[in-house]
């Protein structure tokens, strides 16, 4: 691991759900819930997918015999990604009729079997009807022939988060400078999820603890056609505390970090926030 710089890059998009979003948990069924907040890696994937639109790019590339999802370049230049909603938000199921025929066997596919072509599924949705959101993307690392400007105009033209039915309105996307504080001692209240490996010591009663995705992922992640294990596929986040389904706008407070953590300190508006991210890896 190595320091990261004291001042560092950061753009920061506010906007609002349309009804809110749904993020099915990774190698799950159809019926599976979504996570309670969009993982890194979903913010991630909808800053690179506006990309790709903006620039008439496909959504996979090819290297070295293998084809990946584009997503794959911007973890080199996206070290952290985190999101906050300003309202209570919920999760909740959606049931609805599915064609289940092309899982059938042959026999069970005629006519005289029609009450076996459909079937019932819960899909998991989190409720979050005109919702103001901030993510906060970290920029460094690898950026490639992507430059800032670019990653900004790109924020702009998010349209969707999760699945393409969770639309969202992007108000306003700027960069802004972070300051690194190194005192890992720092007691802060933040209301952005972070990895638990990170913290030592928190308030767990302003806190819970979810599964999603780790961040940065391993790049066989984004391998098309990968087939990971779950105990691979998720890690423990931080998250603002829930009660049930029902996740609260408000801070989690840090008592102690990790020495593989650091708190990044910004202004917007003449507000101070902070975040809790991982230290940089080294460039190979």
């Amino acid at each position: 691991m190595i320091d990261m710089p004291e001042d560092i890059t950061l753009l920061v998009v506010d906007g609002v759900m349309s009804w809110g979003f749904s993020v099915r948990a990774a190698l799950t069924s159809a019926g599976s819930q979504s996570y309670p907040l969009p993982p890194p890696t979903t913010l991630v994937g909808a800053l690179a997918a506006a990309y790709a639109r903006l620039n008439y790019l496909p959504e996979v590339v090819a290297t070295g015999g293998d084809i990946y999802s584009r997503v794959r370049e911007f973890v080199g230049m996206i070290p952290w990604a985190t999101i906050k909603f300003r309202r209570y938000i919920i999760s909740y199921s959606d049931l609805g009729r599915l064609a289940r025929a092309h899982y059938l066997r042959g026999e069970y596919r005629g006519f005289e079997h029609i009450d076996k072509w459909f079937g019932v599924s819960s899909f998991g949705k989190v409720y979050a009807p005109y919702t103001p959101f901030r993510i906060v993307y970290v920029v460094g690392g690898r950026t490639g022939s992507v430059d800032l400007k670019e990653l900004l105009k790109a924020s702009l033209s998010i349209i969707s988060i999760g699945s393409k039915e969770g639309l969202v309105h992007v108000r306003d996307a700027r960069v802004v400078k972070g300051r690194v504080i190194l005192n890992k001692n720092k007691v802060v209240k933040t209301p952005y999820y972070t990895l638990r490996g990170l913290v030592k010591d928190f308030d767990v009663s302003r806190a819970s603890i979810v599964k999603m995705p780790p961040y940065p992922p391993p790049l066989s992640y984004y391998r098309i056609r990968e087939v990971s294990t779950i105990s691979k596929a998720h890690v423990d986040y931080i998250v603002p505390y829930m009660e049930g389904p029902i996740l609260r706008p408000e801070p989690i407070e840090i008592w102690r970090l990790s020495d593989d953590a650091s708190i990044i300190e910004f202004g917007i508006d003449g507000t101070k926030e902070y975040i809790v991210t991982p230290k940089p890896r080294p460039s190979m």
